[in-house]
């Protein structure tokens, strides 16, 4: 997965994962799941690269290849909710990984969506407003305005979690609706799902650009 996974030689990479002991050896998946991430969070051209390859081991290894967009998503998430200076790689990283999942159709648009908000949550940018964790409870998933959403200050003088000179929520959403906005990645996407559906998540996104260009003029810095 490191040293083999180029444009030209992608056929190699999964025949060559196609030959582990996927049942005899259950560890394996680990494995797997392990070494993608390690390599989409140290080689950050080689994302779309190991999209490809989950998308093309989908329908040899379905389970490892949905355990590794679950892990993704998660450690994604906890990037988030911590916030530390050294996870920014991290983040980028684990956002741009989400966005070429959506384009090879293995995360949904609603999965990424509530990344979208994950990063920016609502409410978020408003003076003395706290950035809670994002983590919302199963049983209230179905629930009307479950989303995780910024609340005011408890007490004076509480340290505000996204505070206006913290632009690293605002640089992950970017990051993600980079690998949204391309137009190679646009065409691919409506050729995968229908028209309602893309129409969709065009007002979606429409919508949420809205929303970021609020909480961009809540910040003292701007990002390059």
């Amino acid at each position: 997965v490191h040293l083999l996974a180029t444009r030209t030689a992608m056929r190699p990479v999964l025949l060559r994962l196609r030959q582990l002991p996927w049942e005899l050896e259950p560890e394996t998946e680990g494995w797997f799941v392990g070494a993608a991430l390690t390599c989409a969070t140290m080689k950050y051209h080689a994302i779309p690269l190991i999209a490809e390859v989950a998308a093309g081991l989908l329908a040899f290894e379905r389970r490892a290849v949905v355990r590794l967009v679950d892990a993704s998503t998660e450690r994604l998430r906890c990037a988030i909710d911590s916030n530390k200076p050294q996870e920014a790689q991290l983040r980028t990283c684990l956002a741009r990984l989400a966005g070429e999942f959506h384009i090879q159709g293995l995360l949904h648009w609603c999965a990424v969506e509530r990344i979208l908000y994950w990063a920016v949550p609502k409410a978020s940018g408003v003076w003395g407003r706290v950035v809670p964790l994002t983590h919302v409870p199963a049983h209230l998933e179905a629930s009307e305005n479950a989303e995780p959403t910024a609340r005011p200050l408890r007490f004076l003088g509480e340290r505000p979690l996204d505070p206006p000179e913290d632009c690293s929520r605002l640089r992950t959403a970017m990051t993600l609706l980079n690998v949204l906005a391309t137009p190679n990645a646009s065409r691919r996407v409506r050729t995968k799902q229908g028209r309602s559906e893309a129409k969709r998540e065009a007002r979606a996104l429409n919508a949420y650009l809205v929303y970021l260009c609020r909480y961009l003029f809540c910040k003292r810095l701007s990002i390059d």
